[in-house]
């Protein structure tokens, strides 16, 4: 049996993928006729955001640690 190679861009590549995607998205936020469509526009800001490494992702690893240091329980 043949070995499987699957050949992925380079990180920078998909950057800047996910910057353009962010873009085309806030535009669709700013351009948008209804509240339903802000709010689904904006929920594709956020997420091309994380992926482009322009905002942290609530779900990392990083950002859980970094929560749990801020709070003082006493």
């Amino acid at each position: 049996m043949r070995p499987i190679f699957i050949r992925t861009a380079p990180i920078s590549d998909r950057k800047a993928y996910a910057v353009r995607r962010m873009n085309a998205a806030a535009q669709r936020l700013l351009h948008a006729e209804t509240v339903a469509e802000e709010i689904q526009a904006g929920h594709w800001v956020l997420a091309w955001a994380v992926a482009a490494g322009a905002r942290p992702s609530s779900r990392s690893a990083v950002a859980g640690v970094t929560s749990f240091g801020l709070i003082n329980l006493h």
